[in-house]
């Protein structure tokens, strides 16, 4: 065999067994433990690298929806965890995240269906109980409307963005304003955690609702979200 070739191989064995490589998972908490402690930008600083070295690692996109300010970018995050790596340790904890955000922003549908999902596949998780006391304890107050009231005629919106800072909302709304759509900007509060929602359109069918959405993905490239009652 040529060296040549023998190198070549070599090079393409080592590339696959860093991409298989995983971020320990005491590793993947101390990171979230810095999150919680306000330190974020410490592990926003260091996402990309691991990013590139994880490149498959579930625990790495943990962190990263966890990093991401737009809730519905975070959502899409949490969900491919929960899609594609349902045996992690942390597809409990994303399913858990996509349930809190569908509570907090008033789907209570789609919010319910969530914890259905994490009760049948993570019997034993303690997000369980988590889950429960947020339903026990959720602020009810909201600073303009809630989505259900919003939404109670009927009807499809696709939402474009969720932002807890309000000026990153508004940016949004200007862009897609200058762009020609009609947009809403819904402020939603629960639990003292406020939620800045970017709506685009308004049609009457699901049908409809998916072209639009389409449409806003595949000409932004953004990540949109269907809205419904």
């Amino acid at each position: 065999m040529a060296p040549s070739f023998i190198l070549v191989l070599s090079m393409l064995c080592a590339s696959a067994l860093l991409a298989q490589e995983e971020l320990p998972s005491r590793d993947v908490e101390r990171r979230l433990a810095l999150i919680e402690q306000g330190k974020a930008e410490e592990v926003r600083f260091e996402l990309p690298s691991l990013l590139t070295r994880y490149q498959k690692d579930p625990g790495v996109l943990y962190l990263q929806a966890r990093l991401t300010e737009d809730a519905t970018k975070a959502v899409k995050l949490y969900q491919t965890i929960v899609d594609n790596f349902g045996s992690s340790p942390w597809a409990d904890d994303a399913l858990y995240q996509i349930y809190r955000f569908y509570y907090a922003v008033g789907l209570y549908k789609t919010a319910e269906q969530k914890l259905a999902e994490l009760r049948k596949r993570f019997p034993s998780s303690p997000y369980i109980q988590a889950a429960q006391r947020t339903q026990l304890h959720a602020n009810e107050e909201t600073s303009s409307a809630t989505v259900d009231s919003a939404i109670r005629k009927g009807g499809y919106t696709i939402q474009v963005g969720a932002f807890s800072n309000p000026r990153n909302a508004d940016r949004q709304r200007v862009f897609f304003v200058q762009e020609g759509y009609p947009v809403r900007v819904l402020n939603v509060v629960r639990g003292g955690k406020s939620y800045f929602l970017v709506w685009v359109g308004e049609v009457k069918t699901y049908e409809e609702a998916k072209s639009l959405s389409s449409e806003i993905e595949k000409k932004y490239h953004i990540d949109t979200m269907i809205v419904s009652h």
